[in-house]
């Protein structure tokens, strides 16, 4: 019987944030062989823990995973899959796989929290949650399809797109680096509250890495950087740059769901943070968090800045394994589609961790 652990005595702070720095080019030197036979004791357990998570069609699917990793060169579309050696199959039991298989994303989700993630510089856990859609506007016949908020292609231009919309929890890493570790995925239905929803997904995911010795009592603090506030018709304006001008100040949130969530008779000061162009009358984008009143300002901003990193990671999986090409026609096929990235996108990550540690900044 498995007995998760109560997550209300753990330590979790919280900020609500966005520009990664340029990734300077380094030279990866040679790994010691220890660390080798360790990665690949990590990876060989992974992908068994993926494949007993295949429920049928397993190896079908567990090839096209195979076959998205080891592709040359970005993958196009699904049927170019069929003809790698990794999949030995053709593009029949490919799509077959997709729309008749089964995976179970439960027993996926422990596997994720149990591997090596990336850590901020004093080995704390950093987790970033956002909500990206998969716009589907021609799709017609679609269940559950939800007004998903776009940006346009003009400054200021915001666009409703039918489509379905995720809620992503990933563990992130300070430094050069712009790697990320997605450890959960939950599709927000018509009408829920996305705060609501983003913090039971929260809860669930810190208690699986408790469970999995990721955390344990006396560690530093988990840090959940979540996304930012912008003023109404600003845009993308603060993505621009990577400079800014911002101001923090301590304040008391109001509003009735802020008081009925305070355990006390009055609400605790936390932080808001401002971008505030020179050239803007008004601050264009917010952040609120709880971290100590005695955090500086410039960890205030560099942790606000990091959530950006998961954007990156989004152009990965679409460009480079194919996640903006999916050519199904039913929601099993896309949903394991998603599935089967991910779980390939974690094992990238897996295998850049086992190299040798680079130099990372301070949280």
């Amino acid at each position: 019987m498995n007995t998760r652990p109560n997550v209300a005595n753990s330590s979790v702070c919280f900020i609500s944030c966005c520009v990664r720095p340029r990734v300077a080019p380094v030279v990866v030197s040679l790994v010691h062989q220890g660390v080798l036979r360790d990665a690949f004791a990590e990876a060989s357990h992974f992908r068994s823990e993926l494949f007993a998570c295949l429920t049928a069609r397993g190896d079908a699917l567990f090839e096209l995973c195979d076959a998205l990793l080891c592709t040359d060169g970005p993958v196009r579309t699904l049927v170019d899959l069929a003809l790698a050696p990794e999949h030995r199959r053709g593009h029949g039991a490919l799509y077959g796989g997709l729309n008749q298989g089964r995976i179970d994303v439960a027993r996926l989700r422990w596997a994720l929290a149990g591997v090596p993630l990336p850590r901020a510089a004093d080995g704390r856990l950093v987790l970033a949650v956002d909500v990206s859609p998969w716009l589907r506007p021609d799709a017609d016949t679609c269940a559950d399809r939800s007004f998903c908020h776009t940006f346009g292609r003009g400054e200021g231009k915001h666009q409703m797109v039918p489509g379905w919309p995720y809620s992503i929890v990933a563990a992130l890493e300070t430094g050069r680096t712009s790697w990320t570790a997605v450890l959960d995925t939950v599709r927000l239905e018509p009408g829920t509250d996305v705060a609501a929803v983003t913090t039971v997904q929260i809860r669930e995911v810190i208690e699986r890495l408790i469970t999995a010795g990721q955390w344990q009592e006396g560690d530093p603090e988990v840090l959940v950087v979540l996304d930012k506030g912008s003023r109404p018709g600003t845009g993308r304006s603060g993505l621009k740059r990577m400079y800014g001008r911002l101001v923090a100040l301590r304040v008391r949130p109001a509003g009735r769901k802020s008081r009925q969530a305070a355990r006390g008779p009055e609400l605790p000061a936390c932080w808001l943070l401002a971008e505030w162009p020179a050239a803007e009358p008004d601050p264009v984008q917010f952040w609120l968090s709880n971290l100590p009143a005695d955090t500086p300002l410039t960890t205030l901003v560099r942790l606000a800045k990091l959530r950006w990193r998961i954007e990156h990671d989004y152009r990965e999986m679409k460009q480079a394994l194919g996640l903006a090409h999916f050519e199904g026609r039913t929601w099993n096929g896309w949903h394991h589609h998603l599935t089967l990235i991910s779980a390939a996108h974690a094992f990238c990550t897996l295998q850049r961790l086992a190299r040798a540690p680079k130099e990372t900044a301070p949280v």
